[in-house]
């Protein structure tokens, strides 16, 4: 059987109380955060954050839900992960044949074989767009719509620039967390 080991309260006016519980506000105003019976019912100790003071047993139950909700967003994350990890692979692919177009149009270039060119002219076009900024033709074009997809998911995934985000910094780590899963599914399923 395991020992019990007694917390009392350090109030000399409440000595000798055993402690019930912590106060779990982070902004407590009371030089300690533990508290007896006493303590919680003295209109004095933690005046503005009595609905805080949580027992033993609830600290462990919201211990316990904490725990739940890593179990959660791990699953969560690893899922996300397979999903960009999937995607990553289908733009990689992407990327690819598109290099392998620029160098059949480089070799026609330097051949001067005028007809591939020509056959090839809408792929140029596209790029042309591209590198042009021309967003609303991009739109249109195949070329244009992977590569601004690739460019998306990349800025999605630059996580220290999503940390330096006002709006971002405001919220707590685990919302910055569910922000961060919910793009990289946005991305991974290509909305």
């Amino acid at each position: 059987m395991k020992q019990q080991i007694l917390f009392t309260c350090q109030d000399i006016e409440h000595e000798g109380e055993e402690i019930q519980g912590f106060c779990l506000n982070l902004r407590c105003q009371d030089s300690r955060s533990q508290f007896c019976l006493q303590c919680g019912v003295d209109p004095k100790k933690h005046s503005s954050c009595k609905k805080d003071l949580k027992g033993f047993a609830q600290i462990q139950n919201f211990v316990t839900k904490f725990n739940q909700t890593i179990l959660e967003l791990t699953t969560q994350l690893n899922l996300s992960f397979e999903k960009v990890k999937k995607k990553n692979e289908e733009f990689q692919k992407q990327l690819e044949k598109i290099k392998i177009q620029l160098v059949k149009i480089s070799q026609c270039l330097s051949s001067q074989d005028y007809q591939q060119m020509k056959d090839n002219l809408s792929v140029i076009k596209e790029l042309y767009q591209y590198l042009n900024n021309q967003n609303e033709i991009m739109k249109q074009n195949q070329i244009g719509s992977q590569l601004i997809n690739i460019k998306k998911m990349i800025q999605t995934l630059d996580l220290d620039k999503v940390e330096q985000q006002p709006q971002i910094i405001q919220l707590d780590n685990q919302s910055t967390l569910q922000i961060i899963i919910i793009k990289l599914v946005k991305m991974a399923i290509g909305q």
